[in-house]
This record gives C-alpha cells, structure tokens and sequence, in this order.
C-alpha cells in the first residue's frame, strides 16, 4: 500500500511539473516570445508599404556592405528604411 501511495505521490509531482512548464511556456509565448516580436515586426513593414507591394513574396534585409543589393531591384519594387526605425530590429553597436 505504502509503494502504491508513493507511486501516486510521485505521478502527482510530474503532473504538477509538467503543468508548470506548460503553463510558463504558454505566458511566455502569449508575452514579449520572438513570434509576437516577428508579428509586430511585419505588420510595422505592410502598413509602411505601398498598396502594389503590401503582400510581398520576396524580402531582402541588407546591413552594412550589402546596401548595393538594393540597388539591382526595379526602380518602384523596393521600399527602404532605416535599421532603427523597424521595431524589433537590433542596432549595430558600431562593431
């Protein structure tokens, strides 16, 4: 009786452990998680494009050496800004 009440203790901590992860797994996603960040990121971008261009299939993020990519994109096919003005972007730390 007394191993049978151990096992049952023991299942009842792992549930209890494996709610806990769940539950701070879900408050993470439903916070600040790199998904929600992406999210505002992208909605930031389509509302600063023009109507021709709000569903894009295609999208190059150029940093520092790669701004003449930029350049080889048909002229009215292309929207820039700056790395600080995008939420979310990280800023160089002049490395």
């Amino acid at each position: 009786m007394l191993e049978i009440l151990n096992h049952a203790a023991s299942l009842y901590h792992s549930i209890s452990h494996l709610n806990h992860i769940f539950t701070d797994a879900h408050d993470e996603m439903m916070t600040d998680s790199a998904f929600n960040r992406a999210t505002e990121t992208v909605e930031f971008l389509r509302l600063q494009l023009p109507q021709e261009l709000a569903r894009p299939r295609v999208a190059i993020v150029c940093g520092s050496g790669l701004g003449g990519l930029a350049q080889t994109v048909n002229e009215g096919m292309r929207e820039e800004w700056a790395y600080k003005d995008v939420p979310n972007f990280p800023l160089s730390n002049g490395m």
